[in-house]
């Protein structure tokens, strides 16, 4: 049997100031963090196509919220790492119906998404 499920929102926990220039030697972590989401979102995806069992679909759901959860506890350190989460985050809000302006009207959701976008690629061009 193929399960169904709804998606949670997620919601961003707060984030520790960090001295950039102290850590933008390091590569930036949230790279690695929106691979293993897209990794475990994939994973989701597919999952929604096999035949599974609900407690098995429901694993799969719980690690891609896990990973979300986790990339947005992720402090970039590095204009293009600002970029490509923003990117990354708007990408993947899209996809859901509750998205990042979720609770707004439809209006809202489009402004607020295209506003992410166009942020993001403003911080990109400066990287």
């Amino acid at each position: 049997m193929t399960a169904t499920s709804t998606r949670r929102a997620a919601g961003a926990a707060a984030v520790p100031a960090l001295s950039l220039s102290a850590i933008a030697s390091e590569p930036d972590p949230i790279f690695a963090a929106i691979e293993r989401h897209r990794l475990a979102e994939a994973a989701y995806e597919r999952g929604a196509q096999e035949e599974m069992t609900e407690e098995a679909f429901e694993d799969l759901s719980d690690e891609s919220h896990r990973q979300y959860i986790a990339l947005l506890q992720t402090t970039p350190t590095t204009a293009a790492g600002c970029a490509a989460a923003l990117l990354y985050m708007n990408q993947y809000s899209s996809k859901y119906t509750d998205g990042l302006f979720g609770n707004w009207g439809e209006d809202t959701q489009t402004a607020g998404n295209e506003w992410l976008k166009r942020a993001a690629l403003v911080v990109q061009s400066d990287a």
